[in-house]
């Protein structure tokens, strides 16, 4: 242990031992004793008070933690009004020219990566400091009288962080006249300082606004280091502002995604949630915040925006998943009502190739009927092996009843050259699905259906339970 005293405070104790105007006030051989006392004491202070001026002490009866980095270039210790003249090692480290008697540990010699130092006489550079701008949380605003804290993580290299803090209203013409910069905590894998009083940073103007910055130093970027990141212009105070806030709805989401807010030109989300609906409050107008959606798995995003209504919601959703917003001010209640819409992303399934009509193959004579009522026996189908029969030549011919006027040779021409029919293919697109068992029910019920349909599957020019067995053998095939 090293006692940290200040010179003048050696002085005092020689003092107090020797008496006024040098004279030992115990007489006899008492007094020659505490002279040979006195003399060792001096002997003692004298050898050992460059050593105890030397070291940096790290002082435990003091809340150290206070020491500032002040624009002047030297710390100061609010809390204890004391100041130091010389630069010590860190924040929490004072100097042992301290103006009381504090016990001190001094500190071990540290050596930068690969060595360095002073008990190296080959030190190598430390690599410039860094940090992850997007983790620097700052508040959004700031009400008159209070304190803040300002943290910043993912820093690397760095032996301080230091956070300078100051008022846009100019100070005597200055405009960072009121700068302070406080240094950063270590603590929880990020560095932090709390309880940063805005009245240190006030001015006299009623609605005004401070930024905050972040810059990191270590032995080979000494204070005040690099820049990391900042934010400008933080709202002072709250209250007098009108608050506004997004609100809004997430249509067609899937799993509960989550809305997040910034302030524009902000490194980190203010606020998230999962709720629907959502809203967010507390929220300024006439201020640019980004507001995003998650985007589901095989969904793509749209939203719909509007300011202090909510009627806009039925036009097409304009695609993304980021918006930036602006709120008007229109006190008491401004607002964004801002919806989100998520739409499955489909993959349409294409249609199969449309058969190649085979030449000739037409609902003709052609020496099996002389009234256009069969396909010509060029005609190709795909049909059912039994038990499902069809007769030897398949007709083009159906009832008139069926539809709103008689079918045309055209119409007919069209149902022979379909080679699917034989299977349930009742409007000639070459598939088979409810479409064509639609035209079947519609058909055998005594319905209408239309001149481009023929539900006669099995091609015997009616449609009967026959022509049923077949779609219904194709739709349970699928």
């Amino acid at each position: 242990m090293t006692i940290c005293v200040k010179s003048c405070e050696l002085l005092h104790i020689a003092l107090t031992v020797v008496g006024e105007n040098g004279l030992i006030l115990i007489k006899g051989n008492m007094r020659k004793i505490y002279i040979f006392l006195f003399l060792i004491l001096l002997t003692f202070t004298v050898s050992n008070f460059n050593q105890v001026l030397a070291v940096d002490c790290n002082c435990t009866g003091v809340a150290w933690s206070a020491c500032e980095w002040d624009s002047g270039g030297y710390y100061e210790d609010r809390t204890c009004s004391v100041n130091a003249d010389s630069t010590p090692s860190n924040p929490d480290t004072c100097n042992s020219e301290i103006q009381q008697i504090q016990s001190c540990t001094p500190p071990q010699p540290t050596n930068p990566p690969g060595g360095g130092g002073e008990d190296d006489p080959d030190p190598t550079p430390w690599p410039a400091p860094a940090c992850t701008p997007t983790t620097f949380i700052h508040p959004t605003c700031i009400n008159l009288g209070s304190s803040f804290t300002l943290s910043i993580g993912g820093v690397t290299n760095a032996t301080g962080v230091h956070f300078p803090v100051w008022n846009n209203a100019l100070e005597g013409g200055d405009p960072q006249g009121d700068i302070d910069w406080y240094s950063g905590v270590e603590t929880g894998g990020k560095w932090e300082k709390t309880s940063i009083l805005q009245s240190e940073h006030d001015s006299n103007n009623p609605d005004t606004s401070i930024n905050a910055h972040v810059y990191l130093s270590n032995p080979s970027y000494p204070f005040p280091g690099v820049a990391c990141t900042g934010f400008n212009s933080i709202p002072v105070p709250c209250a007098s502002r009108n608050v506004c806030k997004v609100q809004g709805y997430k249509i067609g989401d899937p799993a509960s995604q989550t809305i997040s807010y910034a302030l524009e030109g902000s490194n980190f989300a203010e606020d998230s949630t999962t709720a629907q609906p959502y809203n967010f409050s507390d929220l300024f107008p006439s201020t640019n915040y980004v507001i995003s959606s998650t985007t589901p798995s095989g969904y793509s995003v749209g939203y719909t925006l509007c300011y202090n209504r909510t009627d806009c919601h039925t036009v097409t959703p304009t695609p993304g998943s980021v918006v930036t917003v602006n709120i008007p001010s229109a006190p008491p209640n401004c607002y964004a009502d801002l919806w989100w819409k998520y739409t499955p992303i489909t993959t349409p399934t294409p249609l199969p190739p449309t058969a190649t009509p085979v030449p000739g193959c037409l609902c003709s004579t052609d020496g099996i009927s002389t009234d256009n009522n069969y396909c010509a026996s060029v005609c190709a189908f795909d049909k059912f092996s039994p038990p499902i029969t069809y007769p030897n030549s398949i007709k083009c011919s159906l009832s008139s009843s069926l539809f709103p006027t008689p079918p045309s040779l055209s119409d007919k021409n069209s149902w022979c050259q379909r080679n699917m029919r034989t299977k349930g293919d009742a409007d000639g697109n070459s598939i088979f699905n409810t479409t064509d068992y639609f035209y079947y029910v519609a058909a055998v019920s005594g319905g209408i259906i239309p001149m481009t349909a023929n539900p006669d599957f099995d091609g015997d020019g009616a449609v009967s339970n026959l022509d049923r067995e077949i779609i219904i053998k194709s739709l349970n095939s699928l």
